[in-house]
Formats: structure tokens, sequence, C-alpha cells
């Protein structure tokens, strides 16, 4: 008999790319935020001539940036793969619990007729 109460096997999983996710979501933003203050600074020293090192700078920040939105992108597809898998599990789950109770019900009226 299937337990009521359902328990999904891949739930730390699920859990941890949650925090993945959260924790890149920061970080992008953060990074965002830093390349934006970088600009604005580098178009105010731009009209007195930005040394070659503020200009790699700002390339690095870029670059930093994408590559944390690549990350976000493989997290947020992995945590929905995540979600899915568990909603068809949970589906299964309601399935065999709700079968086995008609399968009950259906017991009980046969010996209920006899």
């Amino acid at each position: 008999m299937a337990s009521a109460r359902f328990r999904y096997a891949f739930a730390p999983l699920l859990v941890a790319a949650r925090a993945r996710e959260t924790d890149l979501r920061v970080r992008h933003a953060e990074t965002a935020a830093a390349l934006e203050r970088d600009a604005l600074d580098l178009h105010d020293l731009e009209r007195l001539g930005a040394p070659a090192w503020r200009w790699r700078a700002l390339a690095e920040t870029r670059q930093r940036l994408a590559t944390l939105r690549a990350e976000l992108d493989i997290a947020l597809r992995r945590r929905v793969q995540l979600e899915r898998h568990r909603e068809r599990r949970l589906e299964r789950h309601r399935a065999a619990v709700e079968a086995e109770e008609e399968a009950e019900l259906e017991e009980i009226g046969e010996m209920a007729r006899a």
C-alpha cells in the first residue's frame, strides 16, 4: 500500500538548485550594478582620457556578467527540470493513492453485498 504522504527522493537536490539559483541571481545583480557604476565612472573619465586599465576592468566585468548570466540560465533550466520531474512524480503518487482508495471502497462494497 502506498503511503498517502508524498516523499520526493530528489528534494535535497531541488532545494540546492533553488539556493544556487538565488545565489547566482544575487551575484548577477551585484555584478550588473558594478558594471553600471564602472561604466558611469568611465564615462566621466573618458573626457579626461581614461587609462587603459579602466577599459580592461570594464571588459572583465562585462565578461564576468556574461559568465554569471550563462550559469544562471543553466541553474534555472535545471531547477525547472527538477520541478517538472517532481510534479510528474506527485501526479503518479496521487493516481496510485486514488486507485488504492477506489479499490478499498470497491472491496468494502463487495463485502457489504455479500
